[in-house]
């Protein structure tokens, strides 16, 4: 996937907090790293349905990190 097709969501930090104990996503995050951002985006797809705050949160990273633009277009 070369762009994320969703809305993000903002978030408050509490809300975030209390998403981020939840032991498989920390275990899909594990998942995630040191794969390109493509599959990384195509992964956090899968998982969206169940889990929209940790999805918008890490997209939000992605950006902040360089990875995406702000049309949520892959950067590198």
């Amino acid at each position: 996937m070369k762009q994320w097709p969703h809305r993000v969501h903002t978030h408050s930090i509490q809300e975030i907090l209390e998403y981020a104990k939840d032991e498989s996503w920390q275990k899909h995050r594990e998942d995630m790293k040191g794969r390109p951002t493509e599959e990384k985006l195509d992964m956090l797809l899968k998982w969206r349905h169940i889990h929209q705050v940790q999805i918008d949160n890490y997209i939000n990273a992605l950006k902040r990190a360089g990875q995406l633009d702000m049309e949520l277009k892959v950067v590198r």
